[in-house]
């Protein structure tokens, strides 16, 4: 009996199997010849190929599977011709196929298995959710920074158009019992999570500002939330945190001219004490409360200025996404007025190259995959595929949180980073090194108008300069430049996703010109108006431009200098929830 099968190893390590064909044949042993053509597709797609011809005891000895394994290529094509001593032959085309017998077989159907293992391991280690997977129960809740597992309840986040979120609950709420069962610690709550279905209707208890509210949630899926996600305004106040004293109540701020803040009356220096009946003792307390807030709310502000406490009360404006058109109507007068610029740069490195990582239904990490020269991280133990899941304390769920939480430190303070290892918690100190070879940076730009609307955007970029802001008034042009180290890296170069893969994103239109480019690009595309990430990433994966757009109006574009990448490729994403699409620009 002769068995035939192609397989092939996908580039999301998803093992596909399909039998070809079986038949019998005669006996094969007496004069038998091989002859293997291997045909290899070059980088610059030239084609070589190479015969083997084996014949008698060479042809008895010879193994497919282990010829097949040891010259297995995504480049790679096969063809095994066998000519028996009885005349008859058999012709095998296309990539891998496979001549063997029955024990062969049944030595590949075990290593086929242990194939199998190993990619849905490397598929979990990666934190890829396959489809099933998204398709599970899902609550739409973080814990919060502030979660204490020594006070009852579960202090969370919510995440934007999740089953949380419908059912009314807001960032900082305190979860206290969920499906009848009272919450002590945050495991609990996932594991309540991991029983349940799509569809299930669970009664809930949540603490908000010490009144406790009953009522019931209907789970949903990862997918429905994060696919669905159409921005919808949100409130904007007009204050930027001055200082956090964890010591005094209250956050000291200063106020956006034209903005709510300002039209209430407040003034730089004021310490904000609550909006509404909601105390704040940090600015994050302040965000997850704007959070949940529309265009036109009115808000109860208590603050306290020169020692002495008052109230006042606000009209929030909206805040919306960088309207370049906008802009473009004050360049000829004074833009450097209308535009303010805050660049945050980080002087202190962990040493590590992340990507974010599911760790289970509701959270999510920071997994390591890989280390800068004179890693502290690496010194200090912590190995690719760690998952980061807090630093001192504050819950991180990704790259750009990571690097949020490292940059408030100076190099040479030592931090403890809490990470997960093959499921078990682990912490280590770890003292930070300075950035040697890396002065990444977040940048923000904001605009409040009259109206008290404010436009604004941040990105992550690696080597700001000081002469960018001017190039980026002037030209609109963001110069992307080589840097290196506490920056997303990806294991796997990411890949343009065929049409037909249910992770596609499809836009209403992209354009990336010219391209190939000697050194400026521009980068324009339309798509729905929901959550948008745009991120350029090098040849080794390396992301070297990150814009979070969560007031996204479904149009962008942006003008980028790739002078310094000649004769290399940039490779532009674009991610919506679970969604994304790819395109490569080659820099000649």
């Amino acid at each position: 009996m002769k068995t035939f099968l192609t397989y092939c190893i996908l580039a999301c390590g998803i093992l596909v199997l399909t039998p070809l064909a079986a038949q019998v044949s005669g006996n094969t042993t007496s004069g038998k010849t091989i002859t293997i053509t291997k045909k290899t597709t070059e980088p610059d797609g030239t084609e070589r190929t190479e015969i083997l011809v084996k014949k008698g005891q060479a042809a008895e000895n010879f193994s497919t599977d282990q010829y097949i394994r040891e010259n297995r290529g995504e480049n790679v094509s096969i063809e095994i011709r066998e000519e028996s001593g009885n005349g008859s032959n058999n012709s095998y085309n296309g990539n891998w196929n496979i001549n063997i017998d029955r024990n062969e077989w049944r030595e590949i159907q075990e290593d086929i298995q242990e194939e199998v293992r190993d990619a849905l391991q490397e598929l979990n280690i990666k934190g890829i959710q396959m489809d099933d997977e998204d398709e599970n129960a899902f609550l739409g809740v973080e814990p919060d920074s502030d979660e204490s597992d020594e006070e009852p309840g579960v202090l969370v986040d919510i995440i934007r158009n999740s089953a949380a979120e419908k059912a009314g609950l807001r960032s900082n709420d305190l979860i206290l019992s969920l499906n009848g069962r009272e919450l002590s610690n945050w495991d609990e709550l996932v594991q309540i999570i991991e029983n349940a279905r799509p569809g299930d209707k669970m009664p809930i208890t949540y603490s908000r500002n010490g009144k406790t509210i009953n009522t019931e949630v209907t789970l949903s899926t990862r997918n429905e939330t994060y696919n669905n996600q159409a921005c919808r305004p949100q409130g904007f106040l007009g204050v930027n945190q001055v200082s956090d004293d964890p010591q005094q109540p209250g956050i000291r701020v200063t106020i956006v001219p034209n903005s709510g803040a300002a039209r209430a009356g407040l003034q730089d220096n004021d310490v904000l004490l609550s909006l509404d009946e909601t105390p704040l003792e940090d600015f994050e307390d302040l965000s997850d409360y704007i959070k949940g807030t529309s265009p036109g709310d009115t808000v109860l502000i208590r603050y306290q200025r020169k020692g002495k406490t008052a109230e006042t009360t606000a009209i929030l404006g909206a805040q919306k996404g960088w309207d370049w058109e906008s802009w473009g109507q004050n360049i000829n007068t004074a833009v450097n007025d209308v535009v303010n610029f805050k660049v945050q740069a980080k002087s202190a490195c962990l040493g590590v190259y992340t990507e974010p990582f599911n760790l289970d239904r509701e959270t999510s990490g920071a997994k390591i995959t890989g280390f800068t020269e004179k890693s502290p991280a690496e010194n200090a133990g912590l190995a690719v595929s760690d998952v980061i899941v807090a630093v001192n304390d504050v819950p991180v769920r990704g790259h750009s949180e990571l690097w949020t939480e490292i940059s408030k430190y100076a190099p040479g303070q030592s931090i403890n980073i809490a990470y997960r290892r093959q499921n078990q918690r682990k912490n280590v100190e770890v003292k930070l090194n300075r950035c040697d070879n890396d002065d990444s940076s977040v940048v923000e730009m904001e605009s409040t108008d009259p109206e008290g609307d404010n436009s604004s955007r941040r990105f992550f970029i690696s080597d700001w300069h000081n002469a960018d802001e001017s190039q980026l008034r002037q030209n609109r042009v963001i110069t992307i430049r080589k840097g290196d180290g506490d920056v997303p890296k990806l294991e796997n170069r990411p890949e343009r996703l065929p049409e037909n893969d249910p992770r596609y994103l499809r836009l209403r239109s992209f354009r990336a010109y010219p391209n190939p480019t000697p050194a400026e690009v521009t980068v324009e595309f339309s798509s729905d108006a929901t959550p948008t990430i745009i991120s350029l990433y090098d040849g080794q994966g390396r992301q070297l431009f990150r814009e979070e757009l969560n007031a996204f109006d479904g149009h962008y574009r942006q003008q980028f200098d790739l002078g310094a990448y000649s004769n290399s490729n940039i490779i532009v994403q674009i991610v919506q929830g679970e969604k994304m699409f790819t395109e490569q620009v080659v820099v000649n």
